[in-house]
C-alpha cells in the first residue's frame, strides 16, 4: 500500500531555463512508472514548460526530476520511466462511486500568512453528502462527477480513502476556517477512459 507521501509529485513551471527560476504550480500522483494524474486546467502551457519532482516531502531538498512527453489533461506522460522506492509509489485509483466516507489529502497548501512551508502536510477530511454540496454551490455542483470536502488543498493533488484515490483538488478554496466545502473531481466518473489512455 502507497503511503501518503509517496504517491504525491510535484508539478513544476519553469520560469526560466532552469529549476531554481521556477515556480510549483501545481501537484498530482503517480499512476504508474510513466503517466501522472493532475487536474485539467492546471496544464496552459505546452510539455516543455514544466517539470515533475517526485520521491520527497520536503520542497526545499531530495526528489528527482522528469520531464514530460505530451499531455492529456489531466493525464501527464514521462519521457522516461519512475524509479520506485519507499518514497516514490504509485496509487490504485479508486473505480467505484464512493459515499460519506473519511480521507486524506495531502499537499504544501498555502499558510494562514500565504507562504508555502517546506514541508508536506496532512489533513483528514470527510466526504460530504450530496445535500450539503448543493446547498454549498448550488448549480455549480455536479455529483455525477464532483465531491466536496470541508477543507481542501493544492490544485492537482489526490484525495485518498482506505488506500485509494477518490479524488482531484480540482476548485474552490484551501483556506482554513472557510465555510464553503473545497471541489475534487470524482476519479470514478472518469476510470474507463483514464485506462483507456495509459495502457494503450
Amino acid at each position: 500500500m502507497s503511503s501518503k507521501t509517496s504517491i504525491l509529485v510535484l508539478v513544476i513551471e519553469l520560469l526560466g531555463s532552469v529549476v531554481a527560476n521556477s515556480d510549483i504550480r501545481i501537484f498530482g500522483s503517480i499512476l504508474n512508472a510513466k503517466w501522472i494524474l493532475t487536474a485539467a486546467h492546471c496544464l496552459k502551457k505546452g510539455p516543455s514548460d514544466y517539470l515533475i519532482k517526485v520521491g520527497t516531502s520536503d520542497l526545499s531538498s531530495g526528489g528527482t526530476y522528469h520531464r514530460f512527453w505530451r499531455n492529456i489533461s489531466p493525464l501527464i506522460e514521462l519521457e522516461d520511466e519512475i524509479e520506485f522506492s519507499d518514497l516514490t509509489q504509485p496509487i490504485e485509483l479508486e473505480t467505484e462511486v464512493v459515499g460519506e466516507v473519511d480521507a486524506v489529502v495531502s499537499g504544501w497548501g498555502l499558510d494562514e500568512n500565504d507562504a508555502r512551508p517546506d514541508n508536506l502536510k496532512y489533513l483528514n477530511t470527510s466526504i460530504l453528502s450530496d445535500q450539503q454540496c448543493s446547498l454549498s454551490w448550488g448549480k455549480r455542483y455536479w455529483s455525477s462527477v464532483e465531491m466536496f470536502t470541508l477543507l481542501g488543498s493544492d490544485s492537482g493533488g489526490p484525495l485518498v480513502a482506505n488506500g485509494k484515490q477518490i479524488g482531484v483538488v480540482s476548485w474552490g478554496t484551501a483556506k482554513c476556517g472557510s465555510t464553503q466545502p473545497a471541489v475534487y473531481a470524482r476519479v470514478s466518473a472518469y476510470i474507463d477512459w483514464i485506462y483507456n489512455v495509459i495502457n494503450s
